[in-house]
């Protein structure tokens, strides 16, 4: 836990100073020539690792299996730059990792752990040169988790048919992140130049407070925190438009 609170504090910092040395950089930007808008999408595939060990201490004290907290992720956002180098922008991702079958004295079981986010971002271009962009950014957001315990068996749940444990934590989040993406210039004229685009983001998720356990809309006490915390690293690819290029598609 000590290494994961140095961790936030570091990017924390960077992130301030961050924003320190592009609030600088805009008001000098502001007398010189405006740059072109420029918008990059993407679809974003890669791994988390969230903080799940106090709900892994739970499961195992009560006869269950532990999962795993290491999660694949999908998802996707897009950047807007329009005419300084500062970043805005919204991503969302979906967590996932393999069901685990495990068995205990009245059956086999079955747990299974997804998580979702979303952040609404801030940057600022540290680089921007050609096609290249390198940028740290700052999210706000909020996810949830759902943690689904079953039996799977078909006989065992026909002669126990208990209903399974569906389980919701949700929590807000932040998000400190670096990022890098090149756009391959594919279309070009006077006006404005689009194409595909390639690059990496590589960040850590925080959750400040404990996240609050629901189940069929009804809050549950003494739950065991679950704060979506943790380091994630993403490749991403997609679509970006640099210049006054929505202008040309209206045409």
């Amino acid at each position: 836990m000590k290494v994961k609170n140095e961790m936030f504090k570091i990017l924390a910092t960077m992130a301030l100073l961050t924003l320190f040395i592009a609030t600088i950089s805009f008001s000098q930007e502001a007398e010189t020539e405006k740059k072109n808008d420029e918008v990059r999408g993407y679809l974003m595939f890669g791994g988390s690792k969230l903080d799940i060990d106090d709900l892994n201490e739970r499961l195992v004290s009560k006869g269950h299996s532990s999962l795993s907290d290491g999660f694949l992720s999908f998802g996707g956002g897009f950047l807007r730059k329009k005419n300084s180098n500062w970043l805005v922008g919204v991503e969302g991702h979906y967590l996932f990792v393999e069901d685990k079958d495990y068995a205990m004295p009245n059956g086999s079981y079955k747990a299974s752990l997804t998580a979702a986010y979303g952040f609404v971002d801030i940057g600022y271009a540290l680089v921007s040169s050609g096609g290249l962009n390198i940028y740290p950014l700052i999210g706000f957001g909020g996810g949830g988790a759902w943690l689904q315990i079953g039996k799977s068996n078909f006989d065992d749940i026909l002669e126990q048919p208990e209903r399974n444990a569906n389980l919701t934590a949700s929590a807000f989040l932040l998000n400190f992140a670096i990022g890098s993406d090149y756009l391959i210039t594919s279309k070009e004229s006077e006006k404005y130049e689009g194409g595909l685009v390639l690059g990496f983001r590589a960040g850590y998720t925080y959750s400040p407070w404990k996240g609050a356990w629901w189940t069929d809309n009804i809050s549950i006490d003494g739950g065991p925190k679950i704060g979506m915390t943790g380091p994630y690293f993403r490749l991403m690819i997609g679509f970006g438009g640099k210049g006054e290029w929505w202008k040309e598609k209206e045409k």
